[in-house]
């Protein structure tokens, strides 16, 4: 398995997700994948993003961590899970923080807000999933 997701820790409105990458796998996103996640998700590249002082996704996400990337469609499936009403409503945004455990980027922490566990959930497995399948694909 290309990315694979070694715990999680829920605390309120926030998740600690630690991930590893396989050493056969890239830890960074190909021009190749990062034009395949976006056509798949558009909506991503408008993503408010303050990596590298980047504004947005887009500008960031080839050459960005695989991590990162997760970090991103996990807060985007959310999104699209939950009622954007709901979502609205709240006073609480979906943001996320991604870093590297070690020095040979093959752990990284997740931090990222939720609403509701469960969706949070479904949201990692649905997404892990699709990066995985992407992985593969580009490698």
């Amino acid at each position: 398995m290309a990315l694979r997701i070694n715990s999680i820790d829920i605390f309120p409105r926030e998740a600690h997700i630690c991930v590893s990458i396989g050493n056969a796998f890239p830890k960074t996103v190909s021009s190749a994948c990062a034009q395949y996640i976006l056509q798949q998700y558009p909506q991503l590249a408008n993503h408010a993003c303050f990596s590298g002082g980047a504004r947005v996704f887009g500008q960031v996400i080839q050459g960005t961590s695989v991590p990162h990337v997760l970090e991103h469609l996990i807060i985007h499936e959310q999104l699209l899970q939950c009622a954007y009403a709901y979502c609205a409503s709240s006073a609480l945004r979906l943001v996320g923080c991604t870093t590297w455990n070690n020095d040979e980027h093959t752990s990284a922490l997740i931090r990222v807000m939720f609403y509701d566990d469960l969706v949070l959930l479904r949201a990692l497995r649905t997404q892990t999933a699709f990066l995985n399948k992407v992985l593969k694909q580009c490698s």
